[in-house]
């Protein structure tokens, strides 16, 4: 299954170039990414979800990446408008394969699990230039680290600095993008982005 992330280009000059937002060539891009890390709260609305989702298309990706995505829900579907929700999410990130998880840290297991199932399933480093992890969580530390020692780059992307976990953070050797700033951590480490607001490009 291959998806397109139909990436937005940077146009703030301010933002230093850092291998999350450069223009890929070669091999595909995996995606991996905890939604609900990347929304930064649990009090969602439409217009979260969409600025989240805008705001990801700053990161490179072709049109033979794979994409990985999950964020909880409630599995009862008596909340209507967490349902509408959902919803939402799975219409802005289409066509990327999202799954709705529940419980403590559901959307780490889903993702955690999906990545185990398609490293069993194909040869990762062969098809994959590099990985971009969208969490902070210490959870993906383990697996990254793996990723890592089999020939990866993996690259972080998080809502803000106060979101990574420093075990995580000293299991990659990619770039550390800070979706809410527009900014690489490695890249451009002190200044604060100004935030530029790009034209969305049509779907």
């Amino acid at each position: 299954m291959t998806t397109a992330l139909r990436p937005r280009t940077l146009r703030n000059p301010a933002v230093r170039p850092c291998l999350t937002t450069a223009p890929l060539t070669g091999r595909a891009r995996l995606h991996v990414l905890d939604l609900d890390n990347l929304h930064a709260t649990t009090m969602l609305d439409h217009a979260l979800i969409h600025r989240v989702r805008d705001d990801y298309r700053l990161i490179g990706s072709t049109n033979s990446d794979l994409v990985f995505a999950a964020c909880n829900h409630d599995p009862t579907g008596r909340n209507r408008i967490q349902a509408g929700l959902n919803f939402h999410v799975l219409e802005e990130w289409m066509p990327a394969r999202v799954r709705l998880a529940h419980g403590p840290d559901g959307a780490d297991n889903a993702l955690l699990h999906d990545l185990e199932d398609l490293a069993h399933a194909e040869n990762l480093t062969g098809r994959f230039e590099d990985v971009v992890i969208g969490s902070g969580d210490h959870a993906f530390a383990p697996v990254a680290r793996r990723l890592e020692y089999d020939g990866l780059t993996v690259h972080l992307v998080v809502a803000q600095n106060g979101d990574l976990s420093q075990t995580l953070r000293q299991n990659i050797s990619g770039c550390i993008w800070l979706l809410n700033e527009h900014r690489c951590v490695r890249h451009d480490p002190c200044r604060r982005a100004a935030r530029v607001r790009p034209t969305r490009r049509p779907r």
